[in-house]
């Protein structure tokens, strides 16, 4: 749940821009930026304990990643439909709560690999796309916004590159955070 603070927080404060609500916006998205340095911090010290006991590249090594676009946009989008109905949303919402998370998860990939693993510029993106989204179906179907953008946020919760490249500054293994921290 702590990962998702950050997403919600940029989508919202994007969300508040796009409404022309600048200073609300602004404020979201700083608390967004605050929040992923907060999240930075908490695995560092979760892991910090422990780090003369983990061996870095067999960790990296034993963590595969989905290749296959589709399988990841499908696979991305059970997920979310299941997040989704564990907070409780039924019917059309949950319908359009999975279109969504599809939907941003493809325009992050889309992004992301057409600008060489960019995953910042390509989170962005996502972000917008969630918003705009909340924004068109909310107004469709009189639902709160809210709902589709927690669901849908979930794609670009930054997972495996921000875990890998703390723990690469934490155990020293540099070529580790260089590389997994490149790709954020």
């Amino acid at each position: 749940v702590f990962l998702l603070i950050s997403g919600i927080g940029l989508a919202n404060g994007i969300g508040e821009l796009m409404h022309s609500n600048t200073l609300s916006g602004l404020m979201e998205t700083s608390a967004a930026a605050l929040g992923a340095l907060g999240i930075a911090i908490g695995i560092t010290l979760a892991i910090l304990p422990f780090r003369n006991s983990l061996d870095s590249s067999q960790l990296l090594q034993t963590v595969s990643s989905v290749s296959d676009p589709v399988l990841n946009i499908i696979a991305c989008t059970i997920g979310c439909i299941g997040f989704a109905m564990l907070m409780g949303t039924k019917g059309k919402a949950l319908l359009f709560s999975g279109i969504g998370s599809a939907l941003t998860q493809f325009v992050f990939l889309a992004v992301d690999s057409r600008l060489g693993g960019s995953s910042f510029i390509a989170t962005l993106q996502g972000a917008c796309i969630v918003a705009l989204y909340a924004i068109i179906i909310q107004r469709m179907t009189k639902i709160p916004g809210l709902i589709f953008r927690i669901a849908c946020i979930l794609p670009l919760v930054p997972g495996s590159k921000l875990y890998y490249t703390v723990l690469g500054a934490i155990t020293a293994d540099f070529s580790m955070f260089k590389s997994q921290g490149s790709m954020m």
